[in-house]
Protein backbone atom coordinates (compact mmCIF):
# COMPACT_ATOMS: atom_id res chain seq x y z
CA UNK A 1 0.00 0.00 0.00
CA UNK A 2 1.12 3.39 -0.43
CA UNK A 3 2.14 5.64 2.04
CA UNK A 4 2.69 9.62 1.78
CA UNK A 5 5.14 10.65 4.41
CA UNK A 6 3.95 13.56 7.62
CA UNK A 7 4.66 16.79 6.80
CA UNK A 8 6.25 19.09 9.49
CA UNK A 9 3.31 21.49 10.88
CA UNK A 10 4.02 24.71 11.93
CA UNK A 11 2.34 26.70 14.72
CA UNK A 12 1.94 30.03 12.98
CA UNK A 13 -1.68 31.37 12.25
CA UNK A 14 -3.22 33.76 10.01
CA UNK A 15 -6.01 36.37 11.68
CA UNK A 16 -8.74 36.13 9.69
CA UNK A 17 -10.31 39.85 10.20
CA UNK A 18 -13.90 40.99 9.08
CA UNK A 19 -12.94 44.06 7.08
CA UNK A 20 -16.02 45.87 7.85
CA UNK A 21 -15.46 45.71 11.30
CA UNK A 22 -12.00 44.67 11.90
CA UNK A 23 -13.15 42.16 14.15
CA UNK A 24 -10.41 38.64 14.43
CA UNK A 25 -12.97 35.92 13.40
CA UNK A 26 -10.93 33.10 12.82
CA UNK A 27 -7.47 32.10 13.14
CA UNK A 28 -6.00 29.47 10.61
CA UNK A 29 -2.94 27.54 11.11
CA UNK A 30 -0.14 28.72 8.58
CA UNK A 31 0.19 25.98 5.98
CA UNK A 32 3.83 24.98 5.15
CA UNK A 33 5.88 24.21 1.61
CA UNK A 34 5.88 20.45 3.32
CA UNK A 35 1.81 20.33 3.94
CA UNK A 36 1.59 21.67 0.62
CA UNK A 37 3.32 19.18 -1.33
CA UNK A 38 1.46 16.54 0.49
CA UNK A 39 -1.89 17.91 -0.05
CA UNK A 40 -0.61 17.78 -3.81
CA UNK A 41 0.81 14.42 -3.79
CA UNK A 42 -2.70 13.67 -2.22
CA UNK A 43 -4.61 15.06 -5.12
CA UNK A 44 -2.22 13.69 -7.85
CA UNK A 45 -3.12 10.45 -6.34
CA UNK A 46 -6.72 10.68 -6.30
CA UNK A 47 -6.97 11.93 -9.87
CA UNK A 48 -6.86 8.35 -11.45
CA UNK A 49 -9.89 7.68 -9.71
CA UNK A 50 -11.63 10.65 -10.14
CA UNK A 51 -11.26 10.54 -13.53
CA UNK A 52 -12.11 6.80 -13.73
CA UNK A 53 -15.79 7.66 -12.30
CA UNK A 54 -16.78 9.16 -15.44
CA UNK A 55 -19.06 12.09 -16.02
CA UNK A 56 -22.76 10.55 -14.56
CA UNK A 57 -20.06 9.45 -11.57
CA UNK A 58 -18.63 13.26 -11.43
CA UNK A 59 -22.02 14.37 -11.79
CA UNK A 60 -23.38 12.54 -8.94
CA UNK A 61 -20.32 14.28 -6.26
CA UNK A 62 -21.42 18.23 -7.76
CA UNK A 63 -25.25 17.64 -7.86
CA UNK A 64 -24.28 15.94 -3.52
CA UNK A 65 -22.07 19.14 -3.42
CA UNK A 66 -24.99 21.47 -5.07
CA UNK A 67 -27.13 20.48 -2.23
CA UNK A 68 -25.11 20.54 0.70
CA UNK A 69 -24.50 24.10 -0.40
CA UNK A 70 -28.22 25.00 -0.56
CA UNK A 71 -28.95 23.57 2.53
CA UNK A 72 -26.22 25.18 4.35
CA UNK A 73 -26.79 28.65 2.67
CA UNK A 74 -27.39 30.68 5.90
CA UNK A 75 -23.85 29.51 6.99
CA UNK A 76 -22.13 30.22 3.72
CA UNK A 77 -23.38 33.75 3.42
CA UNK A 78 -22.70 34.58 6.30
CA UNK A 79 -19.08 33.29 6.39
CA UNK A 80 -18.92 35.04 3.36
CA UNK A 81 -20.22 38.31 4.73
CA UNK A 82 -17.69 37.84 8.11
CA UNK A 83 -14.41 37.15 5.87
CA UNK A 84 -15.40 39.91 2.94
CA UNK A 85 -17.32 42.36 4.33
CA UNK A 86 -19.92 41.74 1.51
CA UNK A 87 -23.69 42.51 2.35
CA UNK A 88 -25.72 39.47 2.88
CA UNK A 89 -27.79 39.90 -0.70
CA UNK A 90 -24.55 40.28 -2.25
CA UNK A 91 -23.40 37.27 -0.61
CA UNK A 92 -26.43 35.14 -1.32
CA UNK A 93 -26.86 36.29 -5.31
CA UNK A 94 -23.57 36.07 -6.40
CA UNK A 95 -21.45 33.44 -4.41
CA UNK A 96 -24.62 31.38 -3.30
CA UNK A 97 -26.61 31.49 -6.26
CA UNK A 98 -23.62 31.61 -8.41
CA UNK A 99 -21.75 28.73 -7.20
CA UNK A 100 -24.94 26.53 -7.02
CA UNK A 101 -26.16 27.27 -10.40
CA UNK A 102 -22.51 26.28 -11.70
CA UNK A 103 -22.20 22.72 -9.82
CA UNK A 104 -25.78 22.26 -11.39
CA UNK A 105 -24.30 23.36 -14.79
CA UNK A 106 -21.15 21.25 -14.89
CA UNK A 107 -23.17 18.39 -13.23
CA UNK A 108 -25.51 18.38 -16.74
CA UNK A 109 -23.46 19.73 -19.27
CA UNK A 110 -19.70 18.62 -18.68
CA UNK A 111 -19.93 15.58 -21.20
CA UNK A 112 -20.62 18.68 -24.03
CA UNK A 113 -17.72 20.91 -22.91
CA UNK A 114 -15.24 18.69 -21.54
CA UNK A 115 -15.66 14.93 -23.50
CA UNK A 116 -12.32 14.16 -25.16
CA UNK A 117 -11.88 16.54 -28.63
CA UNK A 118 -11.00 14.85 -32.01
CA UNK A 119 -8.60 17.28 -33.31
CA UNK A 120 -8.86 17.40 -37.36
CA UNK A 121 -5.06 17.52 -38.74
CA UNK A 122 -3.58 18.14 -42.30
CA UNK A 123 -0.65 15.73 -41.40
CA UNK A 124 -1.61 11.68 -42.19
CA UNK A 125 0.88 10.87 -39.50
CA UNK A 126 -0.90 12.92 -36.65
CA UNK A 127 -3.63 11.44 -35.42
CA UNK A 128 -5.41 11.30 -32.10
CA UNK A 129 -7.52 13.55 -29.26
CA UNK A 130 -6.56 16.02 -26.53
CA UNK A 131 -8.35 15.17 -23.36
CA UNK A 132 -7.75 17.11 -19.99
CA UNK A 133 -4.80 16.62 -18.06
CA UNK A 134 -4.19 15.64 -14.12
CA UNK A 135 -2.61 16.72 -11.30
CA UNK A 136 1.70 16.67 -12.38
CA UNK A 137 0.96 18.62 -15.73
CA UNK A 138 3.37 22.05 -16.07
CA UNK A 139 4.86 24.20 -18.82
CA UNK A 140 6.45 27.97 -17.94
CA UNK A 141 8.87 30.62 -19.60
CA UNK A 142 12.00 32.81 -18.26
CA UNK A 143 12.18 34.80 -21.10
CA UNK A 144 12.16 33.97 -24.37
CA UNK A 145 14.57 30.93 -24.88
CA UNK A 146 14.13 29.61 -21.41
CA UNK A 147 11.13 27.26 -22.00
CA UNK A 148 10.52 24.31 -19.42
CA UNK A 149 8.12 21.63 -19.71
CA UNK A 150 7.14 18.93 -16.82
CA UNK A 151 4.88 15.86 -18.75
CA UNK A 152 3.85 13.19 -16.44
CA UNK A 153 4.66 10.17 -16.63
CA UNK A 154 2.09 7.77 -19.04
CA UNK A 155 1.60 10.85 -21.44
CA UNK A 156 2.85 13.00 -24.29
CA UNK A 157 3.63 16.63 -24.94
CA UNK A 158 1.33 17.42 -28.18
CA UNK A 159 2.13 20.12 -30.30
CA UNK A 160 -0.03 21.44 -33.22
CA UNK A 161 1.45 21.27 -36.40
CA UNK A 162 0.78 24.67 -38.83
CA UNK A 163 1.35 23.70 -42.43
CA UNK A 164 -1.66 24.53 -44.89
CA UNK A 165 -2.45 26.81 -42.32
CA UNK A 166 -4.56 24.32 -40.29
CA UNK A 167 -6.56 24.77 -37.13
CA UNK A 168 -4.35 22.29 -35.04
CA UNK A 169 -1.73 24.70 -34.87
CA UNK A 170 -3.18 26.05 -32.23
CA UNK A 171 -3.82 23.56 -30.47
CA UNK A 172 -1.33 21.51 -27.59
CA UNK A 173 -1.38 19.92 -24.41
CA UNK A 174 -1.04 16.50 -22.92
CA UNK A 175 -2.39 13.11 -24.13
CA UNK A 176 -2.16 10.01 -22.22
CA UNK A 177 -0.71 7.03 -23.92
CA UNK A 178 -3.61 5.03 -23.26
CA UNK A 179 -5.43 7.77 -25.91
CA UNK A 180 -2.79 7.86 -28.64
CA UNK A 181 -4.41 5.65 -31.43
CA UNK A 182 -2.72 5.00 -35.00
CA UNK A 183 0.39 3.72 -36.03
CA UNK A 184 3.93 5.75 -36.48
CA UNK A 185 5.26 4.99 -40.01
CA UNK A 186 7.93 7.25 -40.43
CA UNK A 187 10.48 9.52 -38.42
CA UNK A 188 9.91 13.37 -39.45
CA UNK A 189 13.58 13.95 -38.17
CA UNK A 190 15.98 13.17 -35.40
CA UNK A 191 18.44 15.61 -33.74
CA UNK A 192 20.97 12.91 -33.11
CA UNK A 193 21.11 11.51 -36.52
CA UNK A 194 19.52 13.84 -39.11
CA UNK A 195 20.20 10.97 -41.75
CA UNK A 196 16.89 9.17 -40.28
CA UNK A 197 14.68 12.00 -41.50
CA UNK A 198 11.77 10.81 -43.25
CA UNK A 199 13.01 7.06 -42.86
CA UNK A 200 10.48 4.33 -43.00
CA UNK A 201 10.07 2.68 -39.66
Amino acid sequence: MATIDQPQTTTETIEVENPATGKVIQSLPVTSPDEVRVLVDRARAAQPAWEAMGFDGRARVLRRMQKWVVDNAERVIGTIVEESGKTYEDASVVELGYGAGALGFWAKRAPKYLSDEKVRTSNPFVMGRLAPSGMGASCSTEGATAWQCTVPAGQYLMMGDNRDNSSDSRVWGFLPHGQVYGKAVRVLFNLHDMSRAWTAL
